[in-house]
């Protein structure tokens, strides 16, 4: 599907008063899907890897990971060059 934008107002307080500003997100629509690849330098062992990426897995990924955005499920295969 087509990329939306998302905006939502920012509020803070400062010693100079209340600022507003806007924040624009761009999203896709749930049931969209992306693929990469992701390259190890040396340093991180596969089991690690898998670690970061459960992590990412229930936390989200990108802007609004942390209201729940971003979902994904991931596979692993190993390229052999």
């Amino acid at each position: 599907g087509e990329l939306f934008r998302l905006e939502r107002p920012l509020r803070a307080q400062t010693a100079q008063g209340e600022r507003v500003a806007l924040a624009r997100s761009d999203a896709a629509p749930a049931g969209s899907s992306i693929a990469f690849d992701v390259e190890i330098l040396g340093g991180v062992s596969q089991l690690v890897l898998a670690e970061w990426l459960d992590y990412g897995r229930l936390r989200g990924l990108g802007q609004w990971r942390n209201a729940s955005w971003g979902s994904f499920l991931y596979s692993m295969e190993k390229k052999v060059r």
